[in-house]
């Protein structure tokens, strides 16, 4: 019997800066070549550098969908909070002007920028299941040093996120031995 082909959103919008993607793009291929229809959702900022590392496996059936606006860099904690807050804000309108309805959603990490999309699909019944890969705790701001204001905050997202993803997410991949205690 063959296999049935699957839409897959793959979403990484946390980055600040172009790296490298060869394990987004090894996982998005390996799916590509087995016939389903991929799409990355990444920042503007990261456009040219997946798409390169894309063609370079010359697989089809992968099309990079971008956030407008979202072409800038971000180095230091303001400018990632500035820059996930609006990454946040237009997310809806990108999703929504592509009409797509996705078998399963897979975002990249933890971080409320990266499971804001399939949470929003799944309230509006355009994403049938939804994959977090989740690598990391963030301790309590009492336990870490640096900045007090960004530390909370930081915190604070990863409990939310966690009884979000509780809630939205058909299932959570992690290797933390802290998290599959949780």
């Amino acid at each position: 019997m063959p296999q049935r082909r699957l839409s897959i959103l793959y979403v990484n919008l946390g980055d600040n800066v172009p790296y490298t993607y060869d394990k987004i793009v090894g996982r998005v291929t390996s799916w590509a070549d087995q016939g389903h229809e991929i799409t990355v959702l990444v920042p503007q900022i990261s456009q040219s550098a997946i798409e390169k590392e894309i063609a370079e496996h010359a697989t089809k059936n992968i099309q990079v969908l971008t956030l407008p606006g979202s072409n800038w860099s971000a180095t230091s904690p303001l400018k990632i909070m500035v820059a996930y807050l609006f990454r946040l804000i237009v997310t809806p309108y990108a999703l929504l002007n592509t009409r797509q309805k996705y078998d399963v959603i897979v975002s990249n990490s933890a971080f409320l920028v990266d499971i804001f999309p399939p949470v929003f699909l799944k309230l509006i019944n355009r994403c049938k299941h939804w994959i977090l890969i989740m690598d990391s705790v963030v301790p309590s701001p009492r336990s870490r040093q640096g900045n007090i204001l960004v530390n909370s905050l930081t915190y604070l997202e990863s409990v939310f996120v966690g009884k979000l993803a509780n809630i939205y997410a058909s299932c959570i991949f992690t290797v933390n031995p802290e998290l599959k205690k949780q």
